[in-house]
């Protein structure tokens, strides 16, 4: 039990540290938990173990996958909201040859040409989150409850 504290403490320290920098983002703000995808109205298949949680701060969004207590998986990059147009923009990172590799979540589906990336903001209420991206000939929502 002292190991899984001592690991999760670092990644709650983080998400516990968030403050709302250059004023209120608006109800964006924070963190949201994936509870479901659905495909073209099909619950889309996820990782049972896997838990999928989206940080909004500032301008920046950071997507963590936790796959148990010990492993987990962190992209971040850039977002804007404006009116229900949800844009996200993912980082790059060198490799080893000296190349860039964008950095979008694998395990999404959603593009990984490293361009930006248009979702329509279908619910941003209360606890509830939901937004929609079409992708590959297919609508993709995306179903996210609050945190923090």
């Amino acid at each position: 039990m002292k190991k899984i504290s001592l690991l999760l403490m670092p990644l709650l320290l983080m998400l516990a540290g968030c403050t709302q920098n250059n004023g209120h983002i608006g109800h964006i703000f924070g963190s949201w938990a994936l509870q479901e995808i659905t495909e073209d109205g099909h619950p889309y298949p996820l990782a049972p173990e896997n838990t999928t949680v989206f940080a909004f701060q500032n301008e920046i969004v950071r997507v963590t996958r936790l796959s148990d207590p010990y492993s987990y998986e962190t992209r971040t990059g850039n977002f804007s909201l404006s009116g229900s147009d949800l844009t996200m923009k993912f980082a790059k990172d060198p490799t080893p040859t000296g190349s860039y590799m964008f950095v979008t979540p694998q395990w999404l589906p959603i593009p990984k040409d490293g361009k930006p990336i248009h979702f329509h903001v279908d619910t941003l209420k209360g606890d509830n989150f939901d937004f929609s991206l079409d992708y590959d000939g297919h609508e993709y929502i995306f179903h996210c409850t609050r945190t923090w």
